[in-house]
């Protein structure tokens, strides 16, 4: 067993049992049928006129986590955790208003981004911009309360991502932010119907990119065209 997957198992087991010695809680499984989607509807426009009058491009994401979601599985939604993220990521930065224009690059970014790496980008999709996406946390975890009940949980989705914002033409990071979200909800037993779990999940994902959203709005360089 490789390392990072034996730290994963390790640190899964931590999270979803709460420390609670003695207390034992039959694992969940996802449904095979009928899995719980990822996606999630666009939020509303926010500005009137763009902050940003260019064009950009909004990579998919780049998995970086440790822990898997549930367990030591990530199947438990629809879709993988790559799509779902990139797809909600890039739905909803295109209805915010916050750019001119927005398309998705259905490729993860180059390893290093020289300035060559980005000139391609730039003349392949015809963007000014490109949205940078990492996935570190994304995972289900449950704590036993210190409430006299026995068996009574919170179960916590948590997600954190790191994005930057970068303008081609100049290779300046425009923005750039860590982001980090929760959910909590209580259950007597630890565990949550699949229905549930997929709501949570949802609205942490979707409040971890309202946050994305309003830190550009708020903090982004103002960057013009170049004529």
């Amino acid at each position: 067993m490789q390392l990072k997957t034996l730290l994963a198992f390790l640190l899964s087991c931590l999270l979803l049992t709460g420390c609670a010695p003695g207390v034992a809680v039959e694992k969940p499984k996802p449904s095979e049928h009928n899995k719980p989607s990822l996606m999630y509807q666009p939020g509303r426009r926010m500005l009137a006129e763009p902050k940003y009058a260019l064009k950009l491009g909004v990579m998919d994401v780049q998995d970086k986590r440790i822990v898997p979601f549930w367990y030591d599985a990530d199947d438990f939604f629809g879709e993988t955790i790559e799509q779902g993220f990139s797809t909600n990521i890039y739905r909803d930065i295109r209805s915010s208003g916050i750019f001119g224009e927005v398309v998705r690059i259905q490729e993860q970014p180059p390893a290093t981004l020289t300035a060559e790496n980005m000139m391609r980008l730039k003349k392949k999709y015809g963007v000014d911009m490109i949205l940078l996406t990492y996935i570190n946390e994304f995972y289900m975890s449950r704590q036993k309360t210190g409430e006299t009940r026995m068996n009574t949980y919170v179960v916590t989705p948590r997600v954190g991502l790191v994005a930057q914002l970068i303008y081609l033409d100049k290779g300046v990071v425009v923005w750039a932010e860590k982001v980090d979200r929760k959910q909590e909800e209580v259950s007597d037993t630890g565990v949550l119907s699949d229905g549930k779990m997929g709501e949570l999940s949802r609205k942490v994902l979707q409040d971890s990119v309202g946050d994305m959203k309003t830190l550009i709005i708020q903090t982004g360089k103002v960057m013009r065209r170049a004529k």
